[in-house]
């Protein structure tokens, strides 16, 4: 089960615990139509960022929750949900989800376009739900959760499902899976892994449902790789791996997407200041023009203030003003500095 909210997104309280099926039957139903049409039809980001937070109802996938926070976690759900977004075709997108739902090694529970419409909301089941509760190796995140004792609860340290490692886990295994989807099929997801994280309702008649199993695959390999870690990489080896995989070092102009996924595999942030992350966009500008948006937001999302809404305006402005003046090669340099 899982937690739904009533809008606006300042609701931090459930009013019901409800299934994935549940959920398809709302996004597939009339209900939310008038509402997402409305949503797609206003121009304006920050007006349609208003409308989508006060009038689209919403969810956490991953567990049931007192309230929408990490310490009011109830149970885990068994499910993890990722956001693809800014998909730049109605081809693309019809071929990710197609993708994503055939996949074998995961099993896809529900699949819908976004509120946006021009992405995807995709929901799995965990490999192995006794899995979230063990202690794993490699693991090095040092974030801390404020998670208030509570007997007889997850939030009970003396609990197998103690928040602790039940968390950490839950972001170990979605960073694995998006790992996993990078270097199998090139699709880029949204880092953010909050355990609360909300997502949106909306209408797709088109949604994708398959019933649950719940069958535990322990020899997953999602569950048995040794080599991913959530640790930040150092910026040289980035180069170092691109120079045994690129013939012509100096024909960047060809190895934007592998460079990208890079800095996605290893998680760098190479905008540290404003002037550095102007650079990287008008490297991308100049080789890209307006096409190359989605690689300036993948590259941006690694920073803390990252905000979608004013990375596309920067975005905007190198495409009219920077005409081929900085190469792909920044972006390197930016990279090896």
């Amino acid at each position: 089960m899982i937690s739904f909210f009533r809008a606006p997104i300042k609701n931090i309280t459930p009013q019901a615990q409800v299934s994935v099926l549940q959920i398809y039957k709302y996004i597939t139903s009339d209900y939310a139509k008038l509402a997402t049409e409305r949503l797609r039809s206003i121009a304006d980001h920050y007006e349609a960022r208003r409308y989508k937070s006060e009038l689209l109802d919403y969810v956490t996938f991953s567990g049931c929750f007192s309230s929408r926070r990490t310490g009011g976690l109830i149970e885990h759900s068994g499910f993890l949900c990722f956001d693809i977004d800014k998909i730049e075709s109605e081809r693309r997108l019809q071929e990710i989800k197609s993708l994503l739902i055939n996949d074998e090694e995961l099993h896809t529970v529900l699949c819908f376009r976004s509120p946006s419409g021009n992405g995807l909301k995709w929901v799995v089941e965990v490999p192995d739900r006794h899995w979230l509760t063990q202690p794993h190796k490699p693991f090095s995140l040092s974030d801390k959760f404020d998670c208030p004792n509570s007997p007889n609860s997850l939030n009970s340290p003396n609990s197998p499902n103690s928040p602790t490692s039940l968390i950490k886990n839950h972001r170990l295994l979605y960073e694995r899976i998006r790992q996993y989807l990078l270097t199998q099929y090139g699709i880029a997801t949204d880092h953010t892994s909050d355990i609360a994280r909300p997502c949106y309702l909306c209408h797709d008649a088109d949604a994708y449902y398959d019933p649950p199993t719940f069958k535990d695959n322990p020899a997953s390999k999602l569950l048995t790789s040794k080599t991913t870690s959530l640790e930040y990489q150092d910026k040289r080896s980035v180069l170092e791996i691109l120079a045994k995989t690129n013939k012509n070092k100096n024909d960047y102009e060809n190895d934007i997407e592998k460079i990208v996924r890079e800095i996605e595999h290893r998680r760098i942030d190479i905008t540290n200041d404003y002037h550095d992350w102007m650079l990287v966009a008008m490297a991308l500008a100049g080789t890209c023009g307006a096409t190359g948006e989605h690689y300036f937001h993948r590259i941006s999302q690694f920073h803390p203030k990252y905000d979608n809404a004013e990375a596309h305006r920067m975005y905007q402005s190198c495409v009219r003003n920077t005409h081929g003046a900085v190469g792909i090669g920044t972006i390197v340099y930016l990279m090896n500095r």
